[in-house]
């Protein structure tokens, strides 16, 4: 790879990491399937956004040691996102299901705050983030609404 990250990354998330019919197709088989293609698509770009935003404060040289933590935070949570809406997908149980969800609303948290501080610090524009700042927001309100009507739905009483 030649340039900055920022060279590397100037199509849109979407056009980078949308991938073959095929490789979207993997979880095509899905046992559970209690949430939509759509949306599981959706929180994945989320996450290789995240992914894009670690590449770009990766190169910020001026404190290794900092910035190196801080990818590594941004990573985690971001790739957080899309690993446990797969895993709340695959739930069991609705009690697994409203957990799964519930750490992807802690991660979406979490990644706006590490959003927010990398704007703050003048490593990347918020105008460059604005949109991501905004998917979490979206994202967020449609888990937290999940996971109300999941717990809030009355249990089929056992025979």
């Amino acid at each position: 790879h030649s340039g900055t990250a920022a060279q590397r990354h100037s199509g849109t998330a979407a056009q980078r990491h949308s991938g073959t019919a095929a490789q979207r197709s993997l979880h095509g088989g899905r046992n559970m399937a209690r949430l939509g293609a759509d949306l599981l698509d959706r929180t994945k770009m989320f996450s290789h956004r995240m992914l894009d935003v670690a590449e770009v404060v990766a190169e910020n040289k001026s404190n290794p040691w900092m910035t190196n933590r801080i990818v590594h935070q941004i990573v985690g949570c971001g790739t957080s996102v899309g690993a446990n809406t797969r895993e709340a997908d695959e739930a069991m149980t609705r009690k697994d299901f409203c957990h799964c969800l519930s750490i992807v609303l802690k991660e979406l948290s979490e990644s706006r705050f590490w959003l927010e501080l990398v704007t703050e610090r003048g490593w990347i524009p918020s105008s460059r983030l604005s949109e991501l700042v905004h998917e979490s927001r979206e994202l967020s309100s449609i888990f937290s609404v999940m996971v109300a009507r999941s717990r809030a739905k009355p249990t089929r009483p056992k025979r």
